[in-house]
């Protein structure tokens, strides 16, 4: 499971089914969710504002809480199936109403960075995947948020 052992109500209610299995870190319902959806790519790429989230997507919520769970491994399968539905690596969202967005592809940069994978044949794998898929090293705002 992931850091919170349940979400509260009314976090429930505004989560998608797919939002509310990737904050929980449940990778494998994660991908049956998503594999179960008719349309993957809108449920995976649709914003909500949730938590101290403003405009956050499920496959968002998917890399965040690999990152705050410092479980790129566990959580692999989830991102390639997500990228292979369709997600959208340059929707941004922010931690708040005043911060800076931050990319999905941050995120993935972050988790290799913080699980010391930088430069391995997984975290080089993730990245050419990450890249093949529309994710960029600059956006139309500059540089990538960390």
């Amino acid at each position: 499971p992931g850091l919170d052992e349940a979400l509260p109500g009314d976090v429930e209610e505004t989560l998608s089914e797919l939002g509310e299995k990737a904050w929980e870190g449940d990778f494998e319902k994660y991908i049956a969710v998503l594999e179960a959806s008719p349309d993957p790519a809108k449920e995976l790429n649709t914003p909500k504002d949730v938590l101290e989230f403003s405009r956050i997507t499920p496959f968002c919520l998917l890399l965040e809480r690999i990152y705050l769970d410092g479980s790129l491994s566990k959580g692999q399968a989830a991102l390639r199936t997500s990228v292979q539905a369709g997600a959208d690596w340059r929707e941004s969202f922010a931690r708040g109403q005043t911060s800076t967005g931050v990319y999905p592809f941050a995120l993935l940069l972050r988790s290799l960075i913080r699980e010391k994978k930088v430069g391995s044949a997984e975290g080089s794998e993730l990245i050419a995947l990450a890249l093949a898929s529309g994710a960029r090293w600059v956006n139309q705002d500059g540089p990538p948020a960390f």
